[in-house]
């Protein structure tokens, strides 16, 4: 009970970004028919980034508490959230990678007239 209040905290300062990216579902699902392998990989990336975006910062909140509970020494907890802090932002790397590929890995070369 005593995360709640930071729990919610962390979905309240990621409102606005999660509202985006609903958008961006909404339109993927909007295009599928006309360009559906464009939206699959769109889809896949905005649910990565938006479970991420959740995840991550409850996951510290936990990994910290955790880490508290055991006293866990200052080395090894500040070990422990820097190797944490590189996953996640790997993890986010690659559906932000994904999200690029979806937009400009399917342009065709133009045509050049002679």
């Amino acid at each position: 009970m005593d995360n709640l209040v930071p729990l919610l905290s962390v979905l309240l300062f990621q409102a606005p970004i999660l509202i985006v990216w609903t958008v961006g579902l909404v339109l993927a699902i909007v295009f599928w028919k006309r360009h559906p392998k464009v939206s699959l990989l769109a889809l896949i990336a905005i649910l990565g980034l938006m479970i991420t975006s959740i995840l991550s910062p409850l996951l510290r909140i936990w990994l910290g508490a955790w880490m508290d509970q055991f006293g866990a020494p200052f080395g090894r907890a500040n070990i422990t959230l820097v190797v944490y802090q590189v996953a996640s932002s790997l993890i986010s790397a690659v559906f932000w990678a994904l999200l690029v590929f979806a937009i400009f890995g399917w342009r065709k070369k133009p045509e050049v007239s002679q």
